[in-house]
């Protein structure tokens, strides 16, 4: 799993739980 579909994810987190 490359880091750009890890930081994809965080940002998704953000998004949703921000």
């Amino acid at each position: 799993m490359p880091l750009s579909f890890n930081f994809f994810f965080t940002y998704l987190e953000l998004a949703v739980f921000g």
